[in-house]
């Protein structure tokens, strides 16, 4: 039952209430989509926020910055009461192939870029929702708004070469073409000679698609905003509560309200981006009777400058904090924001942009993962963490090596939230740097992390005071505090290499049977990333301090990590001759015959075959034991689980109807009296 109270001044009494039973909190957004709108082109694939297959563009007007803001997230991860008050677009509401195709589902489809097209309808989202915010993105931008969506079909490259004409690179690169066409000469030359591609086919070869075939994006042609939602702000100020019969979801607009909440409720699960309880939710089958929604409190949704550092409020989307970060690294001088810099560089390997969207700063504290991008950082900068509680004072703690008390565990109390985090600005005699691995670069759990603050003595390579922060060494992050104390007043050089390692070595042993696996090679890691911010200190305090030891050539790009580049391709084929009938189709390259419905999520695939009325689902119970006798068999507590109907063994199927087998009829349907395998 979905709830809409009104409450006094004080926003914990509640005046009038309205009811509404369409609604339960635990619901996702694709579920409701899926099964109560019956929208099927949004997919369920990973149902984590992995693949980007259920992807949708969520819409909100920012009122203190006066604009719309477009938002692709995961419809599988997004609580259905979180988008109160939001507007949501799926693929279907963009285009079809009963009225026009938007430009974004014509051209994924006639680029070839659609095969099994599961993952289609999500990709063609990331790609609107980048075009409602950016009309004409760039290569970066396209590489990362895909981040966070999987293809095992295309590898990406069909997919690529149509939605790069949307490009300011296609648009500079045609230019270009038409300038040399109308040159004098209209001749172009190539560095392969006769080795090039065009002159070893025997036709003349040409592009998978034309591209002056597409129809032309024109921004001013999308769908407007609500203009209920951009005018009237009554569904940003009400205190949301959503009672269901296992969940009951709330949505205060005051921190006062928060507080007494989490008093009464010292359990309650706080969500912001659901990246992390939605995944428990589901693969653990967690209930979580209490979720609690604070994105309409000031006081953590806003990021302001303080002395020495800026605060940022704990309901801050991992984006927002980017877009912010980056901003004060324009306006402040370089060494003022080291740490803000590698945020940013650990941002763009953090999860897929969908996820980045919706996901929370002090979300990614509180959750404390033993391998989170962000702890490590924070850790090493040892920024203030900001609690407030009802009856308590508000008190400020640093994230030190005593925050951490366990797996996922910290010293926060119950009834407190985190309202907001201090990142320090950095000082000039201070560097900072930051690295991660994981078994690939984008859209993946790291497997070990690290953050390296060093202060010196100013103008000096004397080590003044040093930081060194591991993820996936431990239960919990932590900070190699042996092997700092023993380099604190050492001269930064490669004398001081050998000592680090083996105190690392010693320092975080990590026992054989540590979850995970691939022990030796995480210890190697440590070893690894560590020379790696050791080289990258040594290169900028190179650049300010005198007496710094040489780095050889070899060893330069030992810090540099992998940097995109904008793919190069061309793409051709034989030209059929001209003679060729048009009914044979050999050698033609056609559109995939379902590519466009695909694209519009209109194909049919099982999942979306409409259900029947009362339908019921079969499960097979599987025996735990390999070899064994059956003694009992009961069903009871079973029977009385909510939704169950029925339970079948032997004893229900006659005769030599329980038998089976390809040829001879010698194996159970369900087994009688002893499991053999």
């Amino acid at each position: 039952m979905a709830v809409v109270v009104e409450f006094d001044e004080a926003g914990i009494d509640p005046i009038k209430t309205v009811s509404d039973k369409n609604v339960e909190p635990q619901w996702t957004l694709l579920w409701y989509l899926r099964n109560k709108l019956g929208l099927i082109g949004t997919k369920l694939g990973c149902a984590e926020g992995g693949c980007g297959a259920c992807t949708v563009m969520i819409s909100k007007f920012d009122r203190v910055a006066g604009k719309i803001i477009h938002l692709a997230v995961n419809a599988c991860l997004t609580p259905v009461c979180a988008v109160h008050g939001l507007a949501v677009t799926t693929v279907e509401g963009i285009g079809s192939t009963k009225t026009k195709l938007h430009p974004v589902q014509e051209r994924i489809a006639m680029a070839h870029g659609s095969q099994c097209g599961f993952c289609t309808a999500g990709i063609v989202m990331s790609m609107y929702a980048l075009l409602r915010n950016i009309p004409r993105p760039t290569m970066d931008n396209l590489e990362t708004a895909f981040q966070g969506n999987l293809c095992r079909c295309t590898g990406y490259r069909p997919i690529i070469e149509g939605f790069k004409i949307f490009t300011e690179e296609w648009e500079r690169s045609q230019l270009m073409i038409n300038v040399r066409e109308e040159g004098a000469n209209n001749t172009r030359t190539c560095s392969m000679g006769d080795a090039c591609c065009k002159k070893v086919f025997t036709s003349e070869p040409t592009e998978m698609f034309n591209s002056k075939e597409f129809r032309p994006y024109d921004p001013t042609q999308e769908p407007i905003f609500p203009p209920k939602l951009k005018i009237e702000s009554k569904l940003d100020e009400q205190y949301l509560i959503v009672k269901g019969k296992n969940v009951s979801w709330y949505r205060p607009t005051n921190l006062k309200t928060l507080l007494a909440l989490k008093e009464q409720y010292p359990n309650a699960k706080i969500v912001i981006g659901n990246t992390e309880i939605g995944v428990e939710m589901k693969f653990k089958h967690l209930i979580y009777p209490i979720l609690i929604q604070p994105t309409q409190i000031k006081e953590m949704n806003g990021i302001i400058e303080i002395p020495e550092a800026l605060r940022v409020g704990a309901s801050v989307t991992l984006v927002e904090l980017e877009e912010t970060l980056r901003y004060y690294i324009q306006i402040k001088p370089e060494y003022n924001t080291r740490i803000f810099r590698e945020i940013i560089n650990m941002l763009h390997w953090f999860a897929g942009k969908q996820i980045r969207n919706v996901a929370a700063v002090g979300g990614n504290i509180m959750t404390g993962s033993p391998i989170s991008d962000l702890n490590p950082i924070f850790m090493a900068a040892c920024i203030k963490l900001n609690l407030c509680s009802l009856n308590h004072d508000s008190r400020t703690i640093p994230m030190d090596h005593t925050f951490f008390v366990g797996y996922r565990r910290n010293i926060v109390l119950p009834e407190e939230v985190l309202v907001s985090i201090d990142i320090p600005f950095t000082k000039e005699n201070q560097y900072f740097i930051a690295y991660k691995q994981a078994k690939r670069r984008d859209d993946d759990i790291a497997i070990v992390n690290m953050a390296l603050n060093v202060y010196f003595v100013p103008d000096t390579s004397i080590i003044q005071e040093a930081l060194i922060a591991f993820g996936g060494m431990a239960p919990t992050t932590i900070l190699a505090r042996q092997t700092c104390q023993k380099i604190i007043g050492r001269k930064w050089n490669k004398s001081i290499l050998e000592e680090i390692y083996d105190s690392l070595l010693e320092e975080l042993p990590l026992a054989d049977n540590a979850p995970g696996g691939m022990i030796k090679y995480r210890r190697s890691l440590t070893l690894s990333l560590f020379f790696k911010g050791f080289m990258h200190i040594s290169k900028e305090l190179s650049k300010n301090v005198l007496d710094v030891e040489y780095i050889s050539k070899e060893l330069e790009s030992a810090s540099d990590c992998f940097h995109y580049k904008a793919p190069k391709s061309s793409q051709y084929y034989q030209v059929v001759p001209k003679n060729q009938e048009s009914y044979d189709l050999i050698g033609r390259p056609l559109v995939h015959v379902s590519a466009f419905k695909q694209a519009t999520g209109e194909a049919i695939y099982c999942d979306d075959m409409p259900k029947f009325a009362n339908e019921l689902y079969l499960a097979l119970v599987l025996s735990t034991r390999a070899h064994a006798k059956i003694l009992k068999i009961d069903p009871s507590k079973a029977l009385s689980t909510e939704g169950v109907v029925s339970f079948f063994s032997s004893k229900d199927i006659a005769g030599d109807s329980r038998w089976m087998g390809a040829v001879f009829h010698d194996e159970e349907v369900f087994i009688s009296e002893k499991v053999c395998s």
